[in-house]
């Protein structure tokens, strides 16, 4: 697997985790799997950095985040 390179300012932290992270909006439903990384922006937006080498990008206004971690892994964590 690669590793995130990025020339940004986005403060990237671990959340490798979670084995799922969905973000719900009024009309769809956005889940990725296996996520590795997420920052950020100073708008609100997520940056997720995923398994497979994709790079996501969720803007602000979902309606509801959720995800789900693996076996003896805290479900919250607050950095």
């Amino acid at each position: 697997m690669e590793e995130l390179r990025h020339n940004t300012n986005l403060d990237f932290k671990s959340i490798k985790g979670e084995h799922k992270r969905r973000y719900v909006f009024p009309t769809m439903v956005v889940e990725i799997e296996w996520p590795l990384e997420l920052a950020v922006s100073g708008s609100g937006g997520h940056y997720i950095w995923d398994s497979f080498g994709v790079m996501h990008y969720i803007p602000v206004g979902w309606c509801e985040l959720q995800w789900t971690v693996e076996p003896d892994t805290d479900h919250i964590w607050i950095s």
